[in-house]
């Protein structure tokens, strides 16, 4: 608190320093596969994958579980039968791969 150059920014944040955030040295912008999912009609088990992967990535493949795949970053999958899937997204560079699958985690009624 001795060191801030306005003590009022204490109690009120709009005081504050504006801030930008750099972007990561390469050395910690590493290849890290992460998705999530939305369920947009639970009656014909469609589903949409979302992908929040780190790094630069330029190519995913998305392994849906059920023998159907897809190359797209964001896809919309719908599974013919209910069941609990296995679902894996693998992304790639020219740095290398790096892999995210999920057991069990989308599951369809």
């Amino acid at each position: 608190m001795n060191l801030a150059h306005d003590t009022r920014m204490i109690h009120d944040a709009s005081f504050l320093n504006p801030f930008r955030l750099l972007p990561l040295e390469k050395e910690y912008r590493k290849l890290k596969a992460e998705w999530t999912f939305i369920e947009i009609d639970g009656e014909e088990r469609i589903i949409q994958f979302l992908d929040k992967s780190l790094g630069d990535v330029e190519m995913y493949f998305w392994d849906f579980g059920d023998g159907n795949f897809s190359s797209k970053k964001n896809p919309i999958h719908r599974y013919s039968k209910a069941g609990e899937w296995t679902v894996k997204l693998c992304v790639q560079n020219s740095e290398g791969e790096n892999c995210l699958g999920k057991v069990w985690d989308v599951t369809t009624k």
